[in-house]
């Protein structure tokens, strides 16, 4: 195993980077093409804030493996401290709530942000340390978790760059809480099993196999539409902007994602009876991991940034950042390949019989 390989186990990169890094740039993004903040401060501002959130990340996970150390052996789950042991592990987790919550301080004069802030480090602590432990209080836990890890963070984001209660915030702090909570009823399910046969109790165990399985079918649809919600926002606002060079540029999204979206739609309405996965049937090489993994956590961002470079090059360096850590987060994928899959699914969904 490199180096490499075990800093992403010990920080459990491979349980939220994927998902949230890019959704928390795309924001970044999308506020700076807004807002025409083209200067050096303002790239020292969103580094600044990328670190504090990465970091608060990895510590809401590390937390969480810390206080679950004895139900994950029970249930032969893998935990980063079961060869440190929990006074190591309470060392580590403490120094990195001290580096986080100090890069956090840099924004503390942003109105509404150290609201925020307290609320996201309290949430993310007691999620899982007692005496509280949410995530053992079925509902109000689910509802935590996801509002802890995807809106609270967009809301800040938005908060440091002056934007608190616009429209646009709204939209992406709904979208995000739709998306969030998609993903982690999905977990609930993924370890429904696991989490009956310790006791756990999760809103999935709480509420059983048939009514989480209902509820996941659903919100998968809402997080399709959400998404396109915002993926529409974007592309009005963006328009509007005079600094656009090209205008239509920004249709370009739209159009995929339509796309993507609408071979996604026929593929459920012609597999009625199966549950859609896209979040933990791994493995999937399809339309339906084009449209929630490769397209969102991806494409969208990347083409924001690529916009950036284009309208002030000193912003390449979020090009190149964010092209590394996805090649950290998907070491095997294949651009080429996935585009194929793509022209061939949608061949196939679209084809007349």
């Amino acid at each position: 195993m490199t180096v490499l390989e075990s800093f992403k186990n010990m920080v459990r990169w491979h349980c939220w980077a994927h998902g949230k890094i890019p959704l928390f740039c795309t924001c970044l993004f999308y506020l700076v093409l807004k807002r025409s903040l083209f200067s050096v401060e303002t790239i020292k501002e969103i580094l600044i804030f990328l670190v504090f959130i990465i970091l608060a990340s990895i510590y809401g996970y590390l937390i969480n493996d810390l206080f679950d150390m004895d139900i994950d052996k029970k249930q032969g789950k893998n935990n980063v401290f079961e060869k440190t042991g929990k006074v190591r592990g309470t060392i580590i987790v403490s120094v990195l709530f001290l580096i986080s919550f100090y890069c956090g301080l840099y924004f503390k004069d942003k109105e509404h942000f150290n609201l925020f802030l307290f609320t996201l480090f309290f949430l993310a602590t007691f999620y899982s340390a007692p005496p509280l432990r949410f995530k053992t209080r079925g509902l109000s836990g689910l509802l935590i978790v996801f509002i802890t890890q995807y809106p609270i963070p967009v809301i800040m984001i938005f908060t440091v760059f002056e934007s608190f209660g616009s429209f646009d915030m709204w939209a992406f702090a709904l979208f995000s809480t739709i998306t969030g909570a998609a993903q982690e009823i999905g977990h609930q399910r993924y370890d429904l099993q696991n989490d009956k046969s310790t006791g756990t109790q999760t809103y999935a165990v709480e509420k059983g196999e048939d009514t989480i399985n209902n509820l996941y079918k659903v919100i998968i649809v809402f997080d399709m539409l959400s998404m396109f919600g915002v993926i529409v926002m974007l592309t009005i606002v963006l328009w509007s902007e005079s600094f656009m060079l090209i205008p239509h540029i920004i249709c370009i999204p739209l159009v995929i994602y339509l796309c993507l979206s609408g071979g996604v739609l026929l593929q459920m309405f012609r597999q009625k009876n199966k549950i859609l996965d896209p979040y933990f049937e791994y493995g999937r090489n399809d339309i339906v991991n084009l449209t929630f993994t490769l397209f969102p956590n991806f494409f969208l961002p990347f083409f924001l940034a690529c916009l950036l470079t284009a309208l002030y090059l000193p912003y390449i360096i979020f090009a190149i950042i964010f092209f590394v850590i996805t090649y950290i987060t998907f070491p095997q994928a294949q651009p080429a390949a996935k585009i194929k899959i793509l022209i061939d699914e949608l061949k196939s969904l679209f084809k007349m019989n």
